[in-house]
């Protein structure tokens, strides 16, 4: 009596596809064979992706990816197309003024993207580009920079700009050249700006924001000397207006609260209280050496220290104002000498 052989088929499913068709699998297999799983073909669903196959219509159960294998253990075995929804990430340019912003992306959950850099062209006018947030208009949002994980919905990322503003330099009555005229930042944002100025006979101690020195004060430091022209560094917060800032010129070389060099030939010199806003409360080592003229010495305000220990360093005398008397050390006045500066020279309080 000759054997029947049952033979079984595999059928595939669009399962909601609204283009193109199922794959046919036309073979007729034996129980227990492995059968190679097809591709989905042209087989589409618009807003969806491919997902595999599966023998449950709803997509429960274990998923088929095609060149995998299935055992035949039915006599017909259905597939069904698995379809997963996709979801868009849009990029909104929030005030643009130029460019575009990137091309959206297209996602399954939890699906993870690298966030696009921003293009050269794509700008808004006197705004500097921060990066992507979820939310188009708040406060201090929180920016977005390196990657996004797609949820069961759209999103919408906004790009965040951060209005510039301008810090301009004023060279405040004096001849010197200043480069650059100006720097550019956003609120909050430290820039430490190195200007180069020529000037002879004063020193740059800092800038202000008012031309008297009343306002805003902000030290330099030289960076960079040369017989020709100086490098100074000034570190400066950018805040929320554009601002102009006026140089601080002094014949004192001056260094948090200290002067540490005089750049005038006068005989009669006045050490200011304060200069740029900051209170003058000792002299330097050798801050007045080569100061051979000098016969009077008028103090605003009270020096608390000082270092006069050579016999150069003020010419080896102001060390005699601060003993004068033990009642006048520091204090504010006019202090004289009549003999010829030098070391055992004698300094009286008027």
């Amino acid at each position: 009596m000759a054997q029947v052989i049952t033979t079984n088929t595999v059928i595939y499913q669009g399962n909601g596809n609204t283009g193109g068709t199922a794959p046919v699998d036309p073979g007729n297999y034996v129980y227990g064979i492995h059968v190679v799983v097809k591709d989905k073909g042209n087989l589409e669903r618009e807003g969806y992706r491919f997902g595999g196959w599966s023998r449950q219509e709803g997509g429960g159960g274990q998923t088929y990816q095609p060149g995998e294998t299935i055992v035949i253990q039915d006599a017909q075995i259905i597939l069904y197309a698995v379809w997963k929804e996709l979801y868009t990430i849009f990029f909104d340019g929030n005030g643009n003024t130029d460019g575009n912003p990137p091309d959206s992306l297209q996602g399954i959950s939890g699906e993870s993207f690298v966030i696009p850099a921003n293009q050269d062209n794509f700008t808004r006018e006197d705004y500097r580009f921060m990066g992507w947030s979820l939310n188009m208009n708040i406060v201090n949002p929180e920016i977005m920079t390196d990657n996004i994980s797609i949820t069961n919905d759209d999103i919408i990322l906004y790009a965040v700009w951060s209005k510039l503003y301008t810090v301009s330099f004023n060279c405040n009555g004096h001849t010197g050249e200043i480069s650059p005229q100006a720097v550019v930042g956003i609120t909050g944002q430290e820039i430490s700006m190195f200007v180069t100025i020529k000037e002879s006979g004063f020193s740059l101690v800092g800038w202000n924001s008012h031309q008297d020195a009343t306002g805003t004060a902000y030290f330099s430091d030289i960076y960079v000397t040369t017989p020709f022209f100086n490098i100074y560094k000034t570190n400066i917060i950018i805040g929320n207006e554009d601002i102009v800032l006026y140089a601080i010129w002094s014949e004192f070389s001056f260094n948090d609260g200290e002067i540490t060099g005089y750049l005038g030939n006068s005989t009669n010199i006045e050490i200011p209280s304060a200069i740029n806003t900051k209170s003058v409360t000792s002299i330097g080592h050798q801050a007045f050496k080569g100061c051979t003229s000098l016969t009077s010495v008028t103090f605003e305000g009270v020096i608390t220290s000082g270092d006069f220990s050579d016999w150069f360093a003020f010419s080896g005398d102001l060390r005699d104002k601060f003993y004068a008397t033990n009642k006048d050390n520091g204090t504010p006045g006019i202090y004289t000498t009549t003999a010829p500066v030098g070391n055992n020279s004698v300094w009286t309080k008027q």
